[in-house]
């Protein structure tokens, strides 16, 4: 849900850029879930490029250890890996929690997902970005406070995120997005929906159609995450 709230399209519009993002936001899915439908999520677009933040849900469920969540996330990686010999994966930090700023019937559950155990698991996917020769990402800053929770100002009851905090982290965000972006010709797709979703669009090359796609990827209610997938297509030719 943090994806589908960010107004990602708004924010294109207003800068006037032309990059193409599609916001297809859909919540609740953990590290399983990711596992059970990876043909769908992953392979089927074929990516060359990932960005990715799955876990955020087994945070927040007492029955999943960390051991467990961090387990699925390796088998996540591993599965990509070897589907998708040298895909880029860049694994991102999880978004941080206020409690203080929480409302009464959002406590329960930022006592089990609290910042203390979101910085152990971003300690623990960086160990995996690591191992799988991945690049880990944090571009959580301009949304803490001075204590390392998510400014009071920026959170709607202590976990999801307003308008404002978005726009704090954008120039962050798209710095990714227009770096692949401008090897892409700024084809990109943005989604965190479980089936996903591709953007395609055909550019000239010696008379010939060299078509471009990608898409950007989120899995997780709260996630935050950002996942880019981006393949040039054809030979790879630059479009004039």
């Amino acid at each position: 849900s943090l994806m589908e709230m960010f107004p990602i399209e708004e924010f294109l519009q207003e800068m006037g850029s032309d990059i193409v993002i599609y916001n297809r936001g859909v919540g609740g899915y953990k590290t399983e879930d990711m596992l059970n439908a990876m043909d769908i999520c992953v392979y089927e677009l074929a990516p060359s490029r990932i960005f990715i933040n799955i876990g955020t849900n087994d945070l927040s469920d007492p029955a999943i250890s960390m051991e467990q969540m961090i387990g699925n996330y390796d088998k996540i990686l591993s599965e990509i890996e070897a589907h998708l010999p040298g895909v880029e994966l860049y694994l991102m930090a999880y978004y941080p929690v206020n409690y203080e700023a929480a409302a009464e019937e959002m406590k329960p559950c930022l006592l089990i997902r609290n910042n203390e155990k979101i910085n152990s698991a971003n300690s623990e996917v960086e160990k995996l970005a690591g191992k799988h020769h991945a690049k880990y990402i944090d571009i959580n800053d301009k949304l803490k406070d001075a204590d390392g929770n998510l400014k009071a100002e920026y959170t709607i009851e202590g976990m999801h995120i307003k308008r404002e905090g978005y726009e704090a982290i954008l120039p962050d965000i798209m710095k990714y997005v227009e770096e692949w972006a401008a090897e892409a010709q700024k084809a990109v797709v943005y989604t965190n929906a479980f089936a996903g979703a591709i953007y395609q669009f055909e550019g000239k090359v010696d008379g010939r159609n060299h078509g471009y796609q990608g898409v950007l990827l989120d899995i997780g209610m709260t996630s935050g995450a950002i996942q880019i997938y981006g393949r040039l297509e054809a030979d790879k030719q630059k479009v004039d």
